[in-house]
C-alpha cells in the first residue's frame, strides 16, 4: 500500500542509525521522512517546530471546548462568543505561520 510522503527530505532506517547527526541536521531544515521499502514508518522533525505543533492544537482544543460551553442552560453566552470570535481570528491568523526561525529553515529548504 503506498502512503504520499510529507516531506521533501527522505533517509532510510540504515541512514539514521549511520549518521544519526547528520538526519537530525536535514530535520532542523525541514521534516525528514524515514522510510522502509519506500514507504514512511516516521517524520523526523525539529523539536520547535514540533512544539510549535502542539501549541497550535491545544489552541484549537481550548476554542473546541469554548464553542461547545456555548448555549449551556442558564448561560447568555455573551462574553465567551465575544472572545471566542477574537480567539478564533487570532488563531486563523497565527495558523498558517511557524515560529521566524522554523519560517526561515523552511523556506531555505525549498
Amino acid at each position: 500500500m503506498e502512503h504520499e510522503i510529507l516531506a521533501n527530505r527522505t533517509t532510510s532506517v540504515g541512514e539514521l542509525r549511520r549518521s544519526p547527526g547528520r538526519v537530525i541536521g536535514d530535520a532542523a531544515k525541514g521534516p525528514v521522512a524515514i522510510l522502509i521499502h519506500n514507504e514512511p514508518i516516521a517524520y523526523l522533525i525539529d523539536a520547535k517546530v514540533y512544539e510549535w505543533m502542539i501549541e497550535r492544537l491545544e489552541d484549537l482544543e481550548d476554542i473546541q471546548k469554548a464553542l461547545e460551553r456555548q448555549g449551556e442552560p442558564g448561560d447568555s453566552g455573551q462574553n465567551r462568543r465575544s472572545s471566542v470570535s477574537s480567539g478564533r481570528r487570532g488563531l486563523a491568523v497565527r495558523a498558517g505561520r511557524i515560529p521566524q526561525d522554523e519560517e526561515r529553515r523552511s523556506e531555505e529548504s525549498l
